[in-house]
């Protein structure tokens, strides 16, 4: 709050005591004394030593009230005093935050909230249900009764090619069985049955073999060169091409064509049976 000002400095009560001293005017107190002696009016006014008295105890006083209420007043625009605002809430390190509660003038936060209720299910009206006429009979048509399928003996079916793989492998197994005791004429014709009864058998290619192995040994070159041939060409045997050569080479010697046996022979490998065949030729020429 500002210090009050000295009243001699005071504009206010320098301008209040100048508006007195013009009221007052100046006064001739000769002329005023001559006017008494000789009888004339004197002018209504306040004699000279109260008037001025009053005057300015007046002025004095009404400087000093101003004074006063300019002291005590605060100059400036009126500031309202700041309202306390609550300090916010100290967190200590590791402590959860909790929500603020936050009052809102006119509200009463007490008060429960009621939980919304799923609005009541409309009354439906019943309904008259009037008679219902039953619908008419309709008239089936008989279907053909459809004949039932024989049973299948699945036995029987799942049977089936074993019992043709076991047949197959006995007919095979009684040529190669007189193959190796060197019955040959057996062999021939044991081979020829097998190929016959299973033209697409599993062991077709051996007993093919066998059976150019069995018309060799058993004194029939000629059927032997002719079977060679034909086994030759056949793409399934490529991978038995060297023993169908020597068989046939061997079949050329008894046939007494060594040089068409030679020829055969460029294309197999060397072993005791080429040899043989070799050394066969040599005693021909």
């Amino acid at each position: 709050m500002n210090e009050p000002r000295r009243l001699r400095e005071d504009p206010e009560l320098r301008q209040a005591f100048e508006d007195e001293r013009l009221a007052l005017g100046p006064h001739d107190l000769a002329a005023l004394r001559a006017r008494v002696v000789a009888g004339s009016p004197v002018p209504a006014t306040p004699s000279g030593p109260r008037w001025p008295t009053l005057v300015g105890i007046s002025g004095l006083t009404a400087a000093l009230v101003s004074v006063a209420l300019w002291a005590i007043l605060p100059s400036g625009p009126v500031i309202p005093p700041p309202q306390s605002t609550p300090a916010p809430p100290v967190l200590l390190v590791g402590e959860p935050r909790m929500p603020t509660r936050v009052a809102v003038p006119g509200v009463d936060t007490e008060d429960p909230v009621e939980p919304d209720l799923p609005a009541p299910a409309p009354v439906v009206a019943p309904v008259e249900v009037g008679t219902v006429q039953a619908p008419e009979p309709v008239e089936t048509v008989e279907t053909p009764a459809v004949p039932e399928p024989a049973p299948v003996d699945h036995g029987l079916r799942m049977t089936a090619p074993r019992a043709d793989l076991q047949a197959e492998l006995e007919d095979y197994n009684r040529a190669l069985d007189a193959a190796s005791a060197s019955r040959w004429s057996e062999a021939r014709e044991r081979y020829a049955a097998y190929l016959e009864a299973w033209p697409s058998g599993r062991l077709r290619d051996e007993a093919q073999l066998g059976l150019l192995g069995a018309l060799v040994r058993s004194d029939r070159p000629g059927e032997a060169e002719s079977l060679a041939t034909r086994l030759l060409a056949d793409p399934a045997l490529t991978r038995r091409a060297e023993d169908i050569r020597l068989l046939r080479a061997e079949a050329l010697v008894e046939l007494d064509r060594c040089d068409d046996a030679l020829a055969v022979l460029e294309d197999v490998r060397r072993s005791a049976r080429v040899t043989a065949v070799r050394n066969a030729c040599r005693r021909k020429r």
